[in-house]
């Protein structure tokens, strides 16, 4: 994790993205390292997000990487504070806490956001939604 934080804040140095996102770009990664997920912002989610998606430009091939909207930045913050997901570990084992039957938050808005996504509120599928998860922090 260590590794990623360097190499994506250096990302953002070097890409000299403004003073405000690249705050944002730290603090959010500084949540993920010390378990604090569930507390990213908005603008944290969407630091990430544009990190990545530079990230993945600058691959061989070129990673593809959807813009996230506000909307699909707010579904997200709010299901991982809705769900005390605040580690890579919570993430990890979110699929065994949903075949145990715990109940889930903020699924309908996840779906909402994410419409093409497979996320379905009423037959949640651990791995679809595990995926997605993974997908939006880069793990």
């Amino acid at each position: 994790m260590q590794f990623k934080k360097a190499v994506l804040g250096l990302v953002c140095i070097v890409s000299a993205v403004a003073s405000t996102g690249c705050g944002d770009l730290l603090s959010g990664l500084n949540k993920i390292a010390s378990g604090q997920i569930c507390s990213l912002s908005v603008a944290e989610i969407k630091a990430l997000n544009g990190a990545a998606i530079q990230a993945g430009a600058a691959q061989t091939p070129p990673l593809t990487i959807p813009v996230l909207t506000d909307a699909q930045a707010q579904a997200i913050a709010d299901f991982f504070s809705l769900n005390a997901i605040c580690t890579t570990a919570d993430i990890e084992a979110l699929p065994a806490r949903i075949e145990a039957g715990d109940t889930i938050l903020g699924l309908d808005a996840l779906a909402a956001a994410f419409g093409d996504s497979g996320i379905d509120p009423n037959n949640v599928d651990p791995t679809v939604l595990t995926n997605l998860l993974n997908q939006i922090l880069g793990s």
